[in-house]
């Protein structure tokens, strides 16, 4: 399954740097919400096969692209709208014979360099993780045990460093490998 989606917004809301005192003598770091004229297009898509009766494999993707029209006398001068994510997407293989389970699950990140610069947001570089995990049920009784980022890899998402009002200045990267154990219960 899959959409394509396209839509122009008026009066989307949108964070805008501001110069408080004039002349770039300012706080830098102050924002101001202002409307804009936005678009927004993209596409999702997921799609599962079943290779045999206890075996799938499943992918889905998702990409968005945002850009603006406010004239930069408003405080923009960059198109792009802040705090979009770029394209990422997740491959996954599972075995399911209804008591036994097992996923093996890759997911990347593409690169964003589709950024806002007037606000300073930056672009990130892409990246991709691995997991696996493996399971049994009984009755209404299930546990996993799995690992996720399976290979420890350093990796930041492209909100966390300009998501207002939590910003720092400073990416904050996603956890490193994690060693998972669940047990849950079905009502």
């Amino acid at each position: 399954t899959g959409i394509v989606f396209a839509s122009r917004i008026a009066n989307f809301i949108d964070v805008v740097a501001r110069d408080l005192q004039g002349g770039g003598k300012g706080n830098p770091d102050a924002r101001y919400w202002a409307n804009v004229d936005a678009t927004m297009r993209g596409l999702e898509a997921t799609a599962v096969v079943t290779l045999a009766s206890t075996v799938f494999l499943s992918r889905d993707v998702a990409w968005v692209r945002g850009t603006n029209t406010l004239p930069p006398e408003v405080g923009v001068t960059d198109e792009h709208l802040a705090e979009i994510p770029p394209l990422r997407g997740r491959l996954t293989a599972r075995y399911d014979d209804g008591r036994l389970f097992a996923v093996v699950e890759g997911i990347f990140s593409a690169r964003q360099d589709d950024v806002d610069s007037s606000l300073d947001e930056e672009p990130t570089a892409g990246w991709a993780t691995a997991g696996i995990s493996a399971g049994y049920r009984r009755g209404r009784w299930s546990a996993t045990l799995g690992v996720s980022n399976l290979f420890d890899r350093y990796y930041t998402e492209h909100l966390s460093y300009q998501r207002d009002p939590f910003r720092s200045g400073v990416r904050v990267a996603e956890p490193g490998r994690a060693v998972f154990l669940n047990l849950s219960a079905r009502f």
